[in-house]
């Protein structure tokens, strides 16, 4: 079954529609999940987001919010009560309009991420004016994110 899996035979299924649960012996896990932290684009609590996950038969599910960590910790709280393994993430969004998503595999690299947001947020302000969505401006041109080792 794992081999399928690796070579892209997963379940099919029709335009539009979602599974009810994973099929058993799948592994899925979801790396990129908005809760409604993530403002105009993810709907959900965090907690929802877990619950829906645990329903699926998900075997983990990652948080990755625009921007922020702001949901960082009912989501973990939630994880850990029903038993899910939990993923710490964000997606930046870079100055060209395009995203970076970043998972934090270890305490460290969450430490890392949570520094890395702070400075962005700290770059220049936020560009609400001109996207109307509040998202750090780059201290200079071309850059949003300050440069980044290992998170």
């Amino acid at each position: 079954m794992t081999e399928q899996l690796l070579e892209g035979e997963l379940p099919r299924l029709r335009r539009g529609s979602s599974p009810s649960k994973i099929p058993p012996g799948q592994a899925y896990a979801e790396l990129h999940a908005h809760s409604f932290f993530s403002l105009l684009d993810g709907a959900s609590s965090p907690e929802a987001l877990v619950a829906r996950a645990k329903a699926l038969g998900l075997r983990a599910l990652a948080l990755t919010d625009h921007d922020s960590l702001a949901g960082a910790v009912r989501f973990w709280t939630a994880a850990q009560k029903e038993g899910l393994p939990a993923i710490i993430g964000a997606e930046l969004s870079l100055d060209d309009d395009s995203h970076l998503t970043l998972l934090a595999e270890t305490p460290r690299g969450y430490a890392n991420l949570c520094r890395l947001i702070t400075r962005g947020h700290g770059a220049a302000g936020t560009d609400v004016e001109r996207t109307g969505r509040a998202r750090p401006r780059p201290a200079r041109p071309g850059r949003t994110w300050p440069r980044a080792t290992r998170v």
